[in-house]
């Protein structure tokens, strides 16, 4: 497995949005297996991981313009 750990910027009032609109949406990347949402202790911005099934799945949403 292979995986990706980012970093969301999130305008101040819009956390709640964001976080409903990932959970409601359709959309998984080929190859996804899991993702997970957190908040820091410090409450600053939040972090995201993405975990794929292969390299190949990895290397292809990374690459996916969408991603950027």
């Amino acid at each position: 497995m292979y995986g990706t750990i980012f970093e969301i910027k999130v305008k101040e009032g819009h956390e709640q949005a964001l976080i409903e609109l990932m959970n409601e949406s359709d959309e998984t990347p080929e190859g996804m297996v899991a993702w997970f949402l957190m908040r820091p202790d410090d409450g600053s911005d939040l972090v995201g991981v993405a975990v794929f099934e292969s390299k190949e799945a990895h290397v292809r949403n990374a690459n996916d313009p969408a991603t950027n």
